[in-house]
């Protein structure tokens, strides 16, 4: 038996490479709405959050229709701009498929829609490997809340013990430990390293390959 049953994986940062369209994207919807963009670095530090959140971020002070037109304006924009700016890190479909093979389940637990994120893992040919993908319309408290998580645990029948949560912030790993789980940070996303050894993770790695090498 690997060292863990489930892996439990974020999607923005962590399993794609998504930051230039989403980036991208959001510049589209705040400049539609007469909203000053803070620039590509601040707006990147958020990804891997609700939308809902984003937005109240991006726009202090709107109201929540407006936020709602910004989040709608996103979402209307992103699947086109998704398909020449998202690609899986170099190493991610050998670890799945190794990880498969070895008997660990799979689940995303995203802040895109499950229909994004459905949209995402079918055009990147990974879809097939995941039992279930959790995402921020799938759960009543999304990031870094545990619910997704917790969602997840359900499904499988498995110990938050016999789990790892895999992603690229701080909202991830922070997720990951309220739900007992052990965290595993990566450091090819958006959150510094810094960043993410603040929350303590339980392991800290520089590839896929060595995801990979936590499963046994």
């Amino acid at each position: 038996m690997p060292p863990y049953r489930a892996a439990i994986l974020d999607f923005d940062g962590t399993i794609a490479d998504t930051r230039k369209g989403i980036v991208i994207a959001m510049e589209s919807a705040l400049a539609r709405h007469g909203v000053t963009s803070p620039g590509e670095v601040a707006i990147a530090s958020l990804i891997g959050l609700p939308l809902g959140v984003v937005f109240e971020r991006l726009a202090p002070g709107a109201d929540a229709e407006r936020r709602a037109a910004l989040a709608a304006s996103y979402s209307a924009a992103y699947p086109e701009i998704a398909r020449e700016n998202e690609r899986l890190y170099e190493g991610v479909a050998e670890t799945l498929e190794a990880l498969a093979a070895r008997g660990v389940r799979l689940a995303i637990a995203t802040s895109k829609s499950f229909r994004g994120a459905t949209r995402a893992t079918q055009a990147l040919g990974i879809a097939r490997h995941f039992e279930i993908i959790v995402a921020a319309d799938s759960v009543e408290r999304p990031k870094p809340h545990p619910e997704s998580v917790e969602k997840v645990l359900a499904h499988f029948g498995v110990e938050p013990r016999a789990t790892l949560v895999v992603g690229d912030t701080t909202y991830d790993l922070e997720m990951g430990r309220r739900a007992g789980a052990d965290t595993c940070a990566v450091t090819w996303g958006v959150h510094s390293r810094e960043a993410l050894e603040a929350e303590r993770p339980t392991h800290v790695v520089d590839s896929w390959a060595a995801v990979r090498r936590l499963f046994g």
